[in-house]
């Protein structure tokens, strides 16, 4: 059995039923958002690096103090 991989499933529903998926927090295109997101990991981040990265100051002292 085969790992289904994002972008590929992503692209066979935009060919197939003509619609264009797009990530709702930043407004681009969801391939080009899995993609960037795919160069990131591959520098080394977690998921979770990457999402303290997205926050507010406050909520990045919050959880960095937590995780402590």
């Amino acid at each position: 059995m085969s790992a289904i991989h994002p972008e590929d499933f992503t692209r066979f529903f935009e060919e197939t039923c003509g619609v264009r998926f797009v990530d709702a927090a930043t407004g681009k295109p969801a391939l080009e958002v899995i993609q960037q997101e795919g160069l990131s990991k591959s520098e080394g981040k977690s998921d979770y690096d990457l999402w303290l990265e997205e926050q507010d100051e406050a909520t990045r002292l919050e959880h960095k103090m937590g995780a402590l």
